[in-house]
């Protein structure tokens, strides 16, 4: 078996590397999986991607990509950003149907989408936080693809750009749409994790972490709870309306209230103790909160 790294930056480093033909278009590029499956036979290599790679994939590997009981189950979509390290053998490719829509920063670049593409979070989420599609959503994917496809193959004139950004567009509008779909159905996996989360929010306050490391990283979190922090924050965002930043600072404040009620320690010591380097910092959030100062809360219960 074949072992290397990959460095990829074009499409037709692509094509190169997995054994495909040659690309009919220069920096977007439309693959079949089982030509796909040719190409990595026998191979396990680490990659270095500069591309954009949509994935999808049918039902049947779904468990590999993390399918709850409440999932779809006819398809599986992942998204990969570029400048993302990975890997790839023959166990990645258990589907026996799918496809591979690959494209290059250069091609959105002086495009809208190019302005709007860190706004679809998805292409940072991992591969276990895929998109299982419902029957009638693959139908809406493989539309906008197959549109994408004609003009690969037919139309390389003046207006295929156009057609094709306007396209991918639309994709990422339909996946948003499904992402916020998903988060609805997987409500009880989404009360699992945060219910994990304020755990480990509470036996970061026990142990005195806020005090001696500060306010925790989103990554950090993310990674206590198995999430990608971008998954993550969508996820709070969908069931509490707070990204993690917001739910972390409410959780303080809610510790804050308590010092504050409960003892007489210095307002300072309190910000301090709770992960505040600054105290203006403390007394503007705890303000947003509640709507006053940490003063005039503790004074409410003199």
């Amino acid at each position: 078996m074949r072992h290397g790294t990959s460095k990829i930056k074009t499409i037709s480093d692509f094509h190169h590397v997995f054994n495909l033909s040659k690309p009919k278009h220069p920096s977007i590029s439309f693959i079949d999986l089982d030509e796909f499956k040719n190409g990595v036979k026998g191979r396990k290599m680490s990659l270095e991607m500069d591309l954009f790679v949509i994935t999808l994939r049918d039902g049947s590997c779904g468990e590999m990509f993390d399918r709850k009981p409440y999932d779809f189950t006819e398809s599986v979509i992942t998204f990969r950003q570029p400048s993302k390290s990975g890997k790839i053998d023959e166990n990645c490719i258990k589907a026996s149907e799918g496809w591979f829509l690959v494209f290059s920063l250069d091609f959105i670049k002086n495009t809208v989408l190019y302005d709007k593409i860190d706004d679809f979070n998805f292409f940072f989420y991992k591969y276990s936080e895929a998109l299982h599609l419902s029957a009638e959503e693959q139908r809406l994917i493989e539309n906008c693809v197959g549109l994408i496809v004609k003009e690969i193959d037919q139309r390389i004139d003046i207006h295929s750009h156009g057609v094709i950004i306007s396209t991918l567009g639309l994709l990422f509008n339909l996946c948003s749409r499904f992402y916020e779909r998903q988060f609805t159905t997987r409500s009880v996996f989404n009360t699992e994790v945060i219910h994990n989360l304020n755990f480990l929010l509470e036996d970061y306050y026990k142990e005195g972490l806020f005090k001696t490391t500060g306010l925790p990283q989103n990554s950090f979190i993310a990674e206590n709870v198995n999430l990608s922090p971008n998954y993550l924050n969508d996820l709070l965002l969908k069931e509490t309306k707070k990204n993690t930043k917001s739910y972390v600072i409410d959780f303080i404040i809610e510790k804050a209230k308590t010092h504050l009620v409960k003892t007489e320690t210095p307002i300072e010591v309190i910000s301090q103790d709770l992960g505040f380097k600054i105290l203006s910092y403390f007394e503007r959030s705890f303000k947003l909160n509640t709507g006053m100062t940490p003063l005039e809360f503790r004074q409410l219960f003199k």
